[in-house]
């Protein structure tokens, strides 16, 4: 039976989604499904992936997801690193015995942060490799 009523426009859906704002009514996108079902192997219950591609699909979105926080936490180390090699000890200074200059300062953080962010991000795409290849087989049973 065909309806009346013409296809929701683009303006329509926005007033909807501020009236639902409006009254706290929250829309919920509906669940993913899950990428292991339970299944019995061997008589052992066990988690396995649907299918080698599912299991791949996640082993790459493990390792994206693991090598972007890796490389996230491994910058902000590599700054506090280069701050405190290059411009030495805070008392000195917060004193001005300081006699590095700042564009001498600037160049030594530079030269730190490219050199340690590099080899960071080599160890984070390694991290990722074993950690996701490793902790996703295609059964996982107790």
């Amino acid at each position: 039976m065909p309806t009346d009523l013409p296809p929701q426009s683009e303006t329509a859906r926005e007033e909807v989604k501020e009236a639902c704002h409006l009254l706290d009514i929250h829309v919920y996108d509906p669940p993913k499904p899950l990428p292991r079902v339970p299944a019995r192997i061997d008589g052992k219950q066990c988690l396995v992936f649907r299918s080698e591609g599912d299991r791949q699909a996640m082993v790459r979105s493990c390792k994206s997801e693991v090598e972007r926080r890796c490389a996230m936490g491994a910058s902000t180390t590599c700054s506090i690193q280069a701050m405190d090699k290059c411009r030495g000890p805070s008392v000195l200074r917060w004193l001005g015995f300081s006699k590095r200059s700042d564009n001498a300062v600037e160049e030594c953080e530079h030269k730190f942060m490219e050199a340690c962010t590099t080899d960071a991000a080599n160890a984070c795409r390694t991290h990722a490799n074993t950690f996701c290849g490793e902790s996703m087989p295609m059964a996982w049973c107790e």
